[in-house]
């Protein structure tokens, strides 16, 4: 007796499994399992806080897996940080214009040219009304992104310390990570990270 192979059951098995690997890649939010570490830090909800780690240790992963989440409105189950219950607007910033593109907004969005395949949700990025930065090439300096449960609008900026202190004035922002080995402080000046007092 032989197996014969239904090609039609076959062919919607694997439609099947082209649709789930699709998903995969194109929402990291649900993937992403942080390690205790990680979650000590995103289940803060201390105002100001800072992630110390090794080289490659998952600082930035983890900056980006929060405010994904905040800017989406979608939380992981084990979630005890703070939530937000409306869009919010926030800033991402990093040393400069260059660092920001391959690092920050890699892991937000994906690969230049692969937008929708980092940790924010392609189905929650507003390509329509995507801003890019000029003189970066591949630099995003605006985006909307879709906050699920409210079907509001967050937005997420890029910026680079070496941009200068007057493009951070005047903003009302709910979120700012920075990231780098210096601090643009309110006088206008840079701070190594270690040297700042609190």
């Amino acid at each position: 007796m032989t197996n014969q192979i239904d090609d039609a059951a076959l062919r919607e098995k694997l439609k099947i499994a082209q649709a789930y690997a699709k998903l995969k890649n194109e929402s990291k939010i649900h993937d992403w399992n942080p390690l205790p570490k990680q979650w000590e830090y995103i289940n803060s909800h201390a105002k100001i806080k800072t992630f110390t780690a090794c080289n490659q240790g998952g600082k930035t992963s983890t900056a980006c897996f929060e405010e994904a989440s905040h800017a989406t409105g979608i939380y992981h189950k084990d979630w005890r940080g703070v939530r937000y219950k409306k869009p919010v607007d926030i800033w991402i910033v990093g040393e400069t214009s260059d660092r920001v593109r391959d690092t920050l907004q890699g892991r937000l969005f994906g690969p230049i040219g692969q937008f929708g395949t980092g940790i924010i949700p392609k189905e929650c990025i507003d390509f329509d009304s995507m801003i890019m930065r000029p003189g970066t090439p591949g630099a995003i300096q605006r985006a909307r992104i879709k906050h699920t449960p409210t079907g509001g609008w967050s937005s997420i900026q890029f910026f680079s310390s070496d941009q200068g202190r007057e493009k951070f004035q005047g903003s009302t922002i709910d979120r700012c990570i920075a990231e780098g080995q210096e601090v643009l402080m309110w006088d206008g000046s840079y701070r190594k990270i270690e040297d700042i007092k609190v």
